[in-house]
This record gives C-alpha cells, structure tokens and sequence, in this order.
C-alpha cells in the first residue's frame, strides 16, 4: 500500500512532490521521473486519459487523472502541455481535492499565458533546430497562420528567404553554445509580403523538460523604417527640381575625391544669368517654375554615370566622371544650346541662359571646398566675361583674389572700427500674433562702400575663420542688447546665428560664458541657429557643443530645415527645441502643391518629436493662412517686418504689441 499524503509516496520515491511526466505518441504509458531522468515509473492510462493529455495544445494547461500504483489509487494533476508535434511534457503534483488544485494552477498559469498570447510584441519560442515551441496572437495576425499550424514545424522555414533561413541556421548552434543574448533585424514572410522586424533574443532554460530555448520578441518596424526612408529621401533632395541637394552633391564629391587610385572628373558650376529679373518680374512662383523646367532639362542631357544636383538658389553643379576636354566641352556646348531656347511657363516664353564655370580634379583642386570654390570663381569669371560663357578655373583668374583680399582688409577695419551694427527681425507667436522672439542679422556699412550686403562677405568670412570674430562680436552686442531689453514685461529672446566653423573654434564657450557674466546672466538670453551643413560636418563635436549650451539655457534653431541632409535618427539625437523651415517652401505657397504637400508632413514629423516649428520668409497672407492651418508655431518675414535696427524695433512693437 502507498501512504497518499502529499509529503510521502513522491518525494520518497522521485525526490519531489512535483515529478516530470512524459507521455509518448506511440503509447498510453505515462512516465514520471526525477529531475534526472534516474527514477522512472510507468503508469497506464486509460485511452480516454490518454486522449485527454494528448488535448493539451502549446499553452500550458492542466489534466487531472484517477490512476493506480501498487495497487493503491492515485490522483494526479498533470500541468504541461504539447512541446512538439508528437509529444507531451510537464510537471504532476498529488491532490486530495482534484478540482480545487486544478482550478487554483489554472489561475496561475493562464495569467501568464495570456500575457504571452495577448502582448503586443510578437513572441516565437523555438528550440536548438528552430522548431517552433510557441506562437503568440500577434504572431498570427501578422503571418496568417495559427499556432495549431505551425507547432513544431521549422520557423527557418516557414517564415525566411532561403539566403536568411541559410545564414540563421549557421549562427543558431553558435548562439546556444555562447548563452548570450542579441538583436538584430531580419525580414520574415507574412501574408502580406515581406516585413521587417526587430527581434530582441534570449535564451531561457525550462527546468521542466531540461532544455534551452529560444525566446524572441518581435517589433514589426517597416512602417518605421519606411518613414525614416522618405524623410532621408525628402531632406537630401531639393523639392523645387526633385534632383539631390547641396548636402547630397557635397557627399557625392567627397566620395569621387576619396576614391582610390584617384579618378579625374571635372565639376561644372552652372548658374542662371537672368533669373534674378525674372523673378523680380514675374514672382517667385515663376521663378521656382523655372528652376524645375531647368533642372528636367538638364537632368535629360546628363550621362547615365554624371550626378547633377542643385546648389541653391539658381545655381546647380554637374560632375562629370571619367571626364576629358572633348567630353566636357561637349556637354557646355549642349548645356549652353539648351539654355538659349526659350522655356515656356504659364503661356510665358522666358529666357534664361546660364554661365558655366569648370574646376578639374585633382589639378583644381583635391577637396570638396576648393573644388566647388574654384568652379564657382571660374563661373564668375565666366558671367564677368560674357553671360552664356564657359571659363576653365585657372590660377590667373585674378578677380576674385583681389575681392577676397579687399574683404580680408575690410572685414578687419570693421571689427576695429565699429563699422558693424545688428538688425533685429521679429518671430511672431501666431496664436498671439504677438513677437515672442527676434532673430539678429549683422549689417556691414563700410567707409569705403557703403552698405555691405551680408551675402557678399558672409562666405567669405567662413571661408577665411573671420567668422569666429565677427560671431564672437555678434554674441557679444546680442548679449548687451538683451541686458537693455530685460526690462521688458516680457524680455525678448535673441537667436543669433552660429556657422560650422564657430562650432569649430575651441574658445565658442568660453566667450559665450564670460559674455554672459559680462551682462549678469546666470541663464543665457540667447539661442543660436545652426544650419543642417553644420550639424553633418561633425555630429559629435556638434552634440557636445549644444549639450553644453544647453545647460547654459540655450535654445538650439535648426535653420532652414529641408534643403540640407538630417536624417530622423539624427534629429531624435540631437538636443535641438527649434525646427526653422526653410522659405524656400514658403515661396512655393500656394502655387506648388507638392512643396505644400513636402512642409506639412515635415511639420507632422518636427510635431512628432516635439519640436517648436518656425516658418521663415513670410510674405502673403496665403502663405500665413496656410502654415497656421499645418500648425506652425511661429513666423517671421516682410509680411510682419524686416529686419531693423534695436530702437527701429521697439518702436515697431509699441505699435504692433509689447511681447
């Protein structure tokens, strides 16, 4: 006879009240064991029994059975359920009361069983083969197929290419016998098509059957993926002529520099002689109208293997690879033919033509910026010479020189002589439409010249290191200007505009910190503006920088977001507030619906990541009525006010609203 207590006959026997069971596909007997497998007993179920444990399916589920041993009943509740096709495992503990026991574990088990089957994540447990253990909801809904189906089939292949299910099969032996978990993205099979998802892996032990498995849980991540996908294609491609960007054409460049044995091309900087009149004459919707029509009909005399983008503005580069004198010649003969005939916009026959200048690699130059800068003064020889010409970039082109050196000179005497002055334009808030901020322009009225306009020596600034100079004497009169607004009702915040090579300069900090404590800020009234180009020169030194800034009280602008590269995990990287769309999409309103299309979505996405969306360039109610309705949060442009002097300024907003 056998002792039926729940401390006695069990664990006597298998060492525990809570034995392993096994039941066969071929036989009724079932089997308990110890945890070893050194102890087992087999004990006959009835057909009925039998058909009653094989019921259970892939959630963990519980059977109770009236069986004998030595002659004495026995009342068993088997917990387990079905690990593969053709057999049945789990745990059997002793019960008096069946009913009670079976409902309580019940309880217990089905809790977590339904957090498996019911999570959003998709959840697929396989074994050391691959063969499929368990299979959650969401897994269903997405391939189509239920667990029933796919229990013990092999996932490799139900679910992956035969390239993926090879290469995974190759990595599952190494990941079991290395016990570490991992992540990565793979593409499955689902019935509707291929999907990417994010599969985070661990590798669980089941004490209950003394085996490791594979637990992996899914995202699907296409959607995501192909999000991010558009807005890369959308901020590396200029949405005038749908050819690559500045950005764009810079990494072309710089990949045909670094290549290795180095390959002559020639770089043609073109630039449209008469689209100023044009748009002075005809509006800016013509004038972007044009630039698409011109950018089509280039794009259709280029090479297969050529890369033509547009630079900004009216001016777009071609680079052409395997370049000789007779090629390149040919294409400006053609380029210039194309010009000369008239394009007909809006029943308006226009004529343009353009000047072309061409710098070769490596006799040119061997970098990006002395590439492009040499093609440019070649063209501007080019346009000085004769508007429709060609000019081949030559080390006696001499004009240039001396407009630089005259710079250089000039913008010296400047910062000794005060000959600087900042104009403020006004950022109005347009559920107030009162200025919430304003935005600070520099201004240069030379002894010599008189009013310097800020794009005739800006570049040439950058391009000399004057910059760091001149930024620092802006942040300095920013700051001072602050200190005379603080006593404001509601002092107004000043952005001033930092380049890539003031991220650069080592001091940046420092000058802006002793600026601060200058003027008795212990919380910096400014924010800066950075472009995309600065941003994508050094990632890292520029996150540090506006970390830093940050703690400052710095509110960091991204300024004109879309004609340069930011990629989405880029933006979610960096500390920025601020989101400035460029003008360039505010001119297309209302006549180029797809610019209009391209702004709101950027605007939904900057929304998404909780960005302050400013529009700058805003000159028609159109254009105001229709960034208000896409949710901009603030505007700056002709249609409020230009940019003006500080007294200038508060006068403007004791007419329009104190802030």
């Amino acid at each position: 006879m056998i002792d039926l207590t729940p401390s006695s006959w069990l664990t006597q026997r298998f060492g525990t009240d809570s034995p392993r069971w096994r039941l066969p596909p071929d036989s009724n007997a079932l089997y308990l064991s110890d945890a070893d497998d050194r102890m087992i007993v087999a004990i006959a179920l009835s057909n009925a029994q039998a058909e009653d444990v094989r019921s259970l399916a892939g959630s963990t589920a519980t059977v109770a059975i009236e069986t004998q041993l030595e002659g004495t009943p026995l009342g068993l509740i088997l917990i387990g359920r079905r690990t593969d096709h053709d057999e049945w495992r789990g745990v059997a503990t002793w019960c008096n009361d069946t009913a009670a026991v079976r409902r309580e574990m019940e309880r217990g088990l089905n809790f977590s069983e339904q957090v498996i089957s019911e999570v959003s994540s998709l959840i697929v447990i396989v074994d050391d083969n691959g063969n499929i253990k368990r299979f959650n909801r969401e897994c269903e809904r997405l391939s189509g197929k239920t667990e029933a189906e796919v229990m013990g089939k092999n996932a490799l292949e139900l679910f992956f290419s035969a390239e993926e299910s090879e290469k995974i099969r190759a990595n599952l032996t190494t990941f079991f016998r290395s016990m570490q978990s991992w992540e990565t993205e793979r593409h499955i099979l689902t019935k509707d098509g291929p999907r990417l998802i994010w599969w985070r892996n661990r590798l669980v032990r089941n004490a209950t059957v003394d085996q490791w498995f594979l637990v992996c849980s899914g995202t699907d991540i296409t959607e995501q993926r192909r999000a991010q996908a558009r807005l890369e294609e959308q901020a590396s491609t200029d949405s005038t002529t749908g050819l690559p960007n500045r950005h764009a054409i810079q990494n072309i460049i710089n990949l045909a520099v670094a290549t290795k044995p180095a390959k002559p091309f020639d770089l043609l900087f073109l630039d449209l002689d008469n689209f100023k009149n044009i748009n002075d004459h005809y509006g800016h919707a013509m004038g972007d109208l044009l630039i698409a029509r011109v950018g089509q009909a280039l794009r259709e005399q280029i090479g297969p293997g050529d890369a033509l983008a547009r630079f900004g503005g009216d001016e777009f580069l071609l680079l052409l690879y395997d370049a000789t004198p007779e090629k390149t010649a040919s294409v400006c003969r053609q380029i210039r033919q194309l010009m000369e005939t008239p394009f007909t916009l809006q029943h308006i026959q226009v004529y343009s033509g353009c000047s072309i200048g061409v710098a070769s690699f490596p006799a040119d130059g061997e970098s990006l910026s002395e590439l492009v800068r040499n093609a440019d003064t070649a063209m501007y020889a080019a346009k000085a010479a004769n508007k429709g010409g060609v000019m081949y970039f030559s080390r006696e082109m001499n004009n240039h020189l001396q407009e630089s050196m005259w710079l250089d000179g000039g913008l010296r005497q400047a910062l000794q002589e005060g000959q600087f002055s900042l104009h403020y334009q006004p950022q109005v808030c347009l559920r107030s439409m009162q200025a919430a901020s304003v935005e600070a322009l520099i201004r240069w009225q030379s002894t010599e010249r008189g009013m310097v306009p800020p794009l005739s020596f800006i570049r040439y600034a950058e391009d000399s290191g004057l910059i760091k100079q001149i930024g620092r004497w802006v942040i300095r009169e920013a700051m001072a200007q602050a200190r005379r607004w603080s006593t404001l009702p509601q002092p107004l915040r000043i952005s001033v505009n930092l380049s890539a090579r003031q991220l650069g300069d080592p001091e940046l900090l420092s000058d802006f910190m002793a600026a601060m404590q200058q003027h008795g800020f212990t919380q910096s009234p400014l924010d800066i503006e950075l472009t995309e180009s600065c941003i994508a020169s050094d990632e890292a030194r520029t996150i540090e920088i506006m970390s830093a800034m940050r703690a400052l009280g710095v509110n960091i602008h991204l300024d004109d977001f879309g004609t340069g590269y930011s990629s989405l995990s880029q933006l979610t990287r960096l500390p920025l507030q601020v989101i400035k769309m460029d003008q360039s999409f505010i001119r297309a309103i209302p006549a180029d619906a797809r610019s209009m299309a391209l702004l709101r979505s950027m605007v939904a996405v900057a929304q998404q990541l909780d960005f302050q969306i400013v529009a700058e360039g805003v000159e028609t109610d159109s254009q105001l009525d229709f960034i208000r309705e896409i949710g901009v949060d603030l505007a700056q442009g002709y249609h409020f006010a230009r940019p003006m002097p500080a007294d200038q300024l508060e006068q403007w907003l004791r007419q329009h609203g104190k802030p």
